[in-house]
């Protein structure tokens, strides 16, 4: 039987295994006993099981603890002994094979729990091909704690990494924000062709890159989303230096929060980014959005996502022009291939003047009037005014292609202000693209 056992394909090998695990195993309290976790469970199936499996590393390649409460309490509980014995052996088995690393932790108040688990995983980062840690951390203490006592090990990208996620949260958001754990990208060089396809970053990871910044080189990273502090010179440092190392980037995420107290410099469009076709911009701090739209070159953007949040204040004239900028690539690009395009403000903009409001309503038109290929549009508390919506109505008799966004299949917009004296335009001018090639299938109007 050994001999029959031993001659089985790794993925048959494999399939056993992972059907043999408990469906559940909790870090808190376990609900199963480890003398009944493979492979001893598996000494009725055959007796040679266990020396097989123990001497196949690669079986033991994916670890995931997984701790999300029913309830909202926090939690003080230590960290169940059988269940950090169970994870320090699983991690010994695996020998020096590649690893998938998936760790999620809520509502965690005893920061012994994530630190014990960090000690035991992160060593193992240099191995893994994904790694997926996500903990939320409650209360001053751990905070604090963390402050002082910042983890001596950085999670490290080797070339062979294909995917990162790092989601550290202080779901208390203590003032100074805490640097959960070092994330380092030393090894990611022209020298080394990394892997590395997919990386999510929340705030409070701390980046380390090669000596020489411009040695940084990801040329195989198509999707990136990261988090950062504006008011943090380096943090913005480090995300200018992430995006000028990612030649085939396609698709990018941009959450931001704080307010800058920094000027930032207005030359050409020194990052470019010739593959992105999908981006997403959250904003706090007008002066950081003007300043990355500014040096972002992205021709070949098909979906475009904009939100200023309420401390940005209404929408500006001078806001929709950097955007205009944004999509033509300072005019290098007549007609932006964009098919998808929000632009949402938390402000809404019955606080601007008349004589704004007109200002806001012309940049918008001229913004518009070049995105001729867009299907999807939606604006939340963006000037929206009568002489738009005419524009957007066909004409019996004139060329469709003066119908400002001739390709318009959906049209959503919102404001706090309402928009009851456009409804009539709003209908009139969905009707009357009924006969395009490219009729108006959805209009919403809040």
């Amino acid at each position: 039987m050994m001999a029959d056992i031993s001659t089985l394909p790794l993925d048959i090998l494999y399939l056993i295994f992972l059907n043999t695990l408990p469906s559940q195993i909790l870090v808190f309290r376990t609900s199963v006993s480890f003398l009944n976790v493979s492979p001893v469970n598996l000494l009725s199936v055959c007796r040679a099981w266990r020396s097989v499996v123990l001497s196949r590393p690669s079986l033991w390649t994916f670890i995931q603890v997984k701790q999300i409460p029913s309830d909202s309490r926090l939690h003080d509980d230590p960290l169940d002994p059988p269940a950090l014995r169970a994870l320090e052996s699983w991690v010994k088995h695996s020998g020096t094979s590649p690893m998938n690393i998936r760790l999620q932790l809520s509502q965690i108040r005893n920061e012994q729990v994530y630190r014990t688990l960090l000690r035991l995983f992160l060593p193992e980062s240099h191995r893994c091909t994904d790694i997926d840690i996500s903990v939320e951390c409650c209360g001053a203490h751990a905070t604090r704690s963390m402050r002082e006592h910042p983890s001596p090990v950085a999670i490290q990208c080797a070339p062979s990494t294909k995917s990162v996620r790092l989601v550290f949260q202080d779901l208390q958001q203590a003032e100074p924000p805490v640097t959960w754990a070092p994330f380092s990208l030393a090894s990611c060089t022209v020298d080394a062709v990394s892997q590395l396809q997919v990386l999510d970053l929340y705030y409070n990871v701390k980046c380390l890159f090669p000596e020489r910044r411009d040695d940084l080189h990801l040329p195989n990273l198509r999707d990136l989303s990261i988090c950062i502090d504006v008011s943090d010179r380096v943090a913005v440092s480090d995300l200018s230096t992430l995006l000028s190392a990612c030649p085939v980037l396609s698709v990018l995420s941009i959450g931001s929060r704080g307010k800058s107290f920094n000027s930032f410099d207005t030359g050409p469009r020194s990052v470019p980014l010739p593959f992105l076709a999908s981006f997403t911009f959250t904003s706090t701090d007008q002066a950081f959005a003007n300043h990355l739209l500014s040096v972002l070159a992205c021709p070949a953007l098909r979906k475009c996502n904009l939100v200023a949040q309420m401390s940005m204040g209404p929408v500006t004239p001078e806001y929709l022009h950097v955007v205009a900028q944004f999509l033509s690539c300072d005019g290098t690009v007549a007609y932006p291939p964009l098919v998808d395009l929000c632009l949402r403000f938390w402000e809404p903009e019955d606080s601007l003047t008349e004589y704004l409001l007109n200002k806001c309503s012309l940049k918008l038109m001229k913004l518009l009037d070049r995105v001729r290929h867009l299907e999807r549009l939606r604006l939340f508390d963006v000037v929206v005014r009568p002489e738009l919506i005419r524009a957007m109505t066909f004409v019996p008799g004139t060329e469709c292609s003066g119908v400002m966004c001739p390709r318009l299949e959906c049209l959503h917009i919102k404001s706090r202000a309402g928009y009851a004296s456009l409804k009539n335009l709003l209908h009139e001018m969905k009707s009357s693209r009924s006969n395009l090639s490219s009729p108006l299938s959805e209009l919403r109007d809040e």
